[in-house]
């Protein structure tokens, strides 16, 4: 019988060091994986280091090295992509999904299919709005991933539970005795799933470049499309129109984005066009600008977007971040008065 392998997948939110120091709590990992930001605080062995930004990995290694820690062994991003040297290509989803659940979920693919770890433990990969442990704006792109997640087939599923937050709570908390041998029978019960299931068929494809905004994922989703990234698109295939749903201003940090769709929201929010020869940094700047402006804005309540969408997410109210300020700041009167009551 093969040995069985137990990996550390570990990701880049606010949680993530308490996260760790839980899982460390609970056995032993044969394998550490770690997306984007989090292997440059990791402080022991890192078997590999995945990423969907692979331009970033030179900036993040050269800091995991000034923070005295050895270099990863291995090195993947997706196919795709320009592959840097050092770097393996790899699918960065499990089979049969449509599309990205986040770096996070890419580190959980490569430790299960592609390092043939038997189980994986995410930490730092909770799937909601907190922020990153790096920054501190919320997280407002992390909602629009969770339909990936649904996708992912039973038998990846089954091999992978989570420290935290949604994911916690989707896949379940792991336990002394999963770690060690994967057996569930000591499991918590699992909360149940609010999940409203779509009854709409998608049975066209939209190519789209990656990462998708979560409200250009909902209006293609909508009309019947499922998304692939615009690196497959064969020669001739025709970009799907927008019906003018904002692009994302109200999202933390604008890297996150192509420059086409950094560009599209920068318009929305100005109304002007930005410049040309305006490079990537300057469009994430005032992208980013832009947005946290957006978020002092001031409710008739008093509260800045902020302050509600912070106390929104601590109720656990679902929300959309496109919606009026003051509907945003009615929406959470009425949701904190009916907790009081």
């Amino acid at each position: 019988m093969a040995k069985s392998v137990v990996a550390l997948c570990l990701g880049g939110a606010a949680t993530l060091h308490k996260d760790i120091e839980g899982a460390l709590a609970l056995g032993e990992f044969g394998l550490v994986v770690a997306c984007n930001d989090a292997g440059t605080v990791w402080p022991g062995r890192l078997d590999a280091w995945v990423t969907l930004h692979p331009e970033k990995m030179r900036e993040w290694s050269e800091q995991r090295t000034a923070n005295g820690y050895e270099p990863a062994s291995a090195f993947f991003c997706h196919i795709g992509r320009h592959v840097p040297n050092g770097f393996q290509a790899v699918e960065y989803r499990f089979p049969r999904q449509d599309d990205s659940g986040s770096s996070g979920m890419f580190a959980a693919k490569v430790a299960l299919m592609d390092l043939r770890a038997t189980r994986a433990v995410l930490c730092g990969i909770p799937m909601d709005r907190q922020p990153h442990f790096f920054s501190g704006g919320a997280w407002e792109a992390a909602v629009g991933h969770r339909n990936v997640w649904h996708q992912v087939r039973r038998e990846y599923r089954d091999r992978i539970r989570s420290m935290s937050g949604w994911t916690a709570e989707f896949l379940g908390r792991p336990t002394r005795e999963w770690v060690a041998t994967g057996s569930s029978a000591g499991d918590a019960d699992l909360k149940p799933m609010e999940i409203s299931m779509s009854k709409i068929v998608l049975d066209k494809i939209a190519y789209e470049p990656h990462p998708v905004l979560p409200e250009r994922k909902r209006e293609l989703n909508a009309k019947g499309f499922r998304i692939v990234d615009a690196v497959f698109a064969p020669p001739g295939a025709k970009a799907v129109e927008s019906d003018g749903t904002e692009q994302g201003i109200g999202t933390d940090s604008g890297d996150q984005f192509s420059d086409d769709q950094l560009r599209a929201a920068i318009e929305t929010a100005t109304g002007k066009k930005p410049h040309h020869k305006l490079g990537r940094d300057k469009l994430i700047e005032q992208f980013n600008a832009l947005n946290a402006a957006r978020q002092d804005e001031v409710a008739s309540n008093g509260l800045t977007r902020r302050e509600i969408e912070a106390d929104l997410t601590a109720m656990g109210v679902e929300f959309d971040p496109a919606d009026p300020l003051d509907d945003l700041g009615a929406l959470r009167d009425l949701s904190r008065e009916e907790r009081n009551t």
